[in-house]
């Protein structure tokens, strides 16, 4: 019966079939139904080789919830911010990597290293540990679950430090600035 439609129904089951979606909504005029579609945008990249996206088989655009939602065209250079698993996903079209505060939390964390110029192309999930990949090939790690305000302010007090400072390119040089272990930051510089 065109007065008593399951609505709500069919747009959850209009996002869920095609994850480009957003929402979509739903109006009945007269004796037609017209159906109003919002598209994700796309906010970063999932790839299956975070450390070569550009050569990475297939990426996918995520959104700004951290949804994967839609294959994305080949690029030439490094274009959006990348995510991706070590243990690439099979099926990633309508999966999520970590929760929506995660990702979002993830995202301002690292948007905000850019105050201590941390300028990172790629976040890569481990099984226990987060990889923040640098265009120089070094890569900051820290443990899943720790507090990231506590990640910053000690990456803030390492880099501001006198000894540190002095030293000529250091993040440049860096293989891994290793924060895994509490209050403590190990490193180590390319051979």
């Amino acid at each position: 019966n065109f007065l008593v439609y399951p609505r709500r129904t069919i747009e959850r089951a209009l996002v869920e079939e095609f994850p480009r979606l957003r929402s979509a909504s739903l109006n009945l005029n007269e004796m037609t139904l017209f159906i109003t579609p919002e598209e994700r945008l796309p906010f970063a990249l999932y790839c299956a080789d975070a450390l070569n996206p550009t050569n990475a088989s297939k990426c996918y655009f995520l959104d700004d919830e951290g949804l994967i939602f839609a294959v994305a065209p080949a690029f030439s250079g490094v274009t959006y911010f990348v995510y991706a698993t070590r243990i690439p996903l099979e099926n990633p079209t309508g999966e999520r990597l970590v929760t929506v505060e995660e990702f979002k939390a993830l995202s301002s964390f690292i948007k905000n290293l850019e105050i201590l110029n941390i300028r990172a192309t790629a976040l890569e999930f481990g099984e226990t540990e987060y990889n923040l990949l640098m265009p120089n090939g070094g890569k900051i790690i820290w443990r899943k679950g720790d507090d990231l305000a506590v990640i910053h302010s000690n990456l803030e007090a390492f880099l501001t430090n006198k000894t540190i400072k002095a030293q000529n390119n250091f993040l440049e040089r860096i293989l891994y600035l290793d924060l895994s272990t509490k209050n403590k930051i190990r490193w180590n510089f390319k051979e």
